[in-house]
């Protein structure tokens, strides 16, 4: 048997990081779901046994992509809203 090592220890349950995200335990359990069926819109996850875990690296990763889809999305979503006043003049 290979030895894992103390990072291991370090997984998430879906019950801290729906706490660390301020979100509900359904919302966590959605973003796996999501993440397995289209990789890149939820967040990654492992399975131990029948539990799911949570690498905190993966929660940074998910939070930083959060922070940049919102830093791209005023421009879009101007474009959008501004095409849209233009229509109903």
């Amino acid at each position: 048997m290979e030895d894992v090592g103390p990072e291991a220890l370090d997984l998430l349950t879906v019950q801290e990081v729906a706490a660390r995200l301020r979100c509900s335990v359904q919302t966590v359990r959605r973003l796996v779901y999501a993440e397995e069926s289209t990789p890149g819109t939820g967040i990654e996850s492992v399975k131990v046994g029948t539990l799911r875990r949570i690498a905190p690296e993966a929660v940074i990763a998910y939070k930083q992509r959060l922070r940049r889809e919102a830093s791209v999305e005023p421009a879009t979503t101007a474009a959008h809203s501004g095409a849209a006043s233009q229509s109903a003049a």
